[in-house]
């Protein structure tokens, strides 16, 4: 989300993307990059942006750790949803969430990419940067621990 975020365009670029780039991207900042017009408001804005990565990736992470809970002395895998009224949250998590895919031994991003996204230099190193931290956690060995704490 924070490529999207962090994307920098002049506002005549931003007008002629498509609806659903510029809805994409317009969510995405409405919900993790605002500023305040005092102190407390920036400090409001940065704890719910927080808030909403925290329980996004925690899901992610308990999953991928491979979290479970033991019950009458039978263990259960657990999985972990994340429920909203949110519609700018809901919307973005449409378009951008966690799967897991055949040889991972973690969860890699899906995303919708538009093909009016590829003339952009931008996406071009953002995509060689995910390429590269795929093929890292492709290759990597999932170490369970023997308990949660550990």
């Amino acid at each position: 989300m924070a490529k999207h975020a962090f994307w920098d365009l002049d506002s005549n670029t931003i007008n002629q993307l498509p609806d659903s780039i510029h809805t994409r991207r317009k969510y995405i900042k409405e919900n993790l990059y605002k500023n305040g017009s005092n102190l407390d408001k920036c400090r409001w804005h940065a704890f719910d942006a927080a808030m909403n990565l925290y329980w996004l990736t925690g899901a992610n992470f308990s999953e991928d750790i491979g979290s479970s809970i033991t019950l009458n002395g039978v263990k259960f895998e657990t999985k972990h949803w994340v429920r909203t009224s949110d519609k700018k949250s809901h919307y973005i998590s449409q378009d951008i969430h966690h799967i897991y895919y055949e040889g991972s031994t973690m969860k890699a991003l899906s995303s919708c990419r538009e093909n009016d996204m590829t003339a952009f230099q931008y996406w071009k190193i953002v995509d060689s940067i995910s390429g590269s931290v795929l093929s890292f956690r492709r290759h990597s060995k999932k170490n369970q621990p023997r308990t949660l704490l550990n």
